[in-house]
């Protein structure tokens, strides 16, 4: 799902699901990409990055939808965004604290992120972090909020969700302009939490760019909201954030 609204002089463009966009800023285009990486089921045993960088999949024993473990999907995940082109900006969901090592290492030193642990607002817990490239981006404002009636407490749970969900919200500056960018990850069970999230979302963004610009941020730059938003088939949820 993609769509592009606005809201005054706040702009949006939100995504879902793993997509490569090219979205627009004062100075140039932006490359974006957005990708729910599944969580490591084997998070307590991490397995080192090898120098090859890759590992083999184990035999799929004639299953071909079977989930091979995170060791062996993280080299070829991060190839395959790559390779897809230039990228500027990634929002991951799902990540674990081993996983968020591991892709800073894929990815290189150009890159840096943003994010914590939903559960600690620290370690623990799944991310939603915002990878940028740091080359062409200088990072001036940043917060995580959790998905509740209480946003700034590290690992609430909102209404009738059935975890903790986390957003998370950057400002960087790029040339003489400036973009705003918001990753998060919806409940996957809770129907008003979906919806109350959204209108959380909206109201944190308007005071999140306030702040940014008041902070000494372009003015009127574009938002780009994008993560894994568990979408209904009408009604509700994400489309509250249009």
């Amino acid at each position: 799902m993609a769509a592009a609204v606005s809201s005054g002089n706040v702009s949006h463009f939100a995504l879902a699901g793993a997509h490569n966009f090219a979205a627009m800023s004062a100075a140039q285009p932006i490359h974006i990409a957005t990708v729910n990486i599944r969580y490591d089921g084997n998070r307590d045993n991490p397995v080192p990055i090898p120098e090859t960088g890759v590992i083999n999949p184990p035999d799929s024993g004639g299953d071909p939808y079977r989930e091979f473990p995170w060791a062996v999907r993280r080299s070829r995940l991060v190839d395959a965004l790559l390779s897809t082109g230039d990228l500027d900006i990634i929002g991951f969901q799902e990540v674990l604290h081993n996983q968020i090592l591991d892709l800073n290492e894929l990815l290189g030193e150009d890159w840096n992120f943003v994010g914590v642990g939903r559960d600690d607002g620290k370690e623990a817990g799944e991310y939603s972090p915002i990878f940028y490239d740091h080359t062409r981006f200088e990072q001036l404002n940043y917060k995580s909020i959790w998905l509740s009636d209480h946003p700034d407490q590290p690992g609430s749970i909102g209404w009738d969700a059935g975890q903790t969900r986390i957003a998370t919200l950057l400002t960087l500056k790029d040339g003489d302009g400036a973009v705003h960018v918001v990753n998060t990850h919806y409940d996957d069970r809770g129907v008003q939490a979906r919806a109350q999230s959204s209108l959380l979302i909206r109201q944190a963004i308007k005071e999140f760019v306030n702040e940014s610009e008041s902070k000494g941020a372009p003015k009127n730059g574009p938002v780009l909201l994008f993560g894994d938003f568990t979408p209904e088939k009408s009604g509700g949820g994400p489309f509250n954030t249009t």
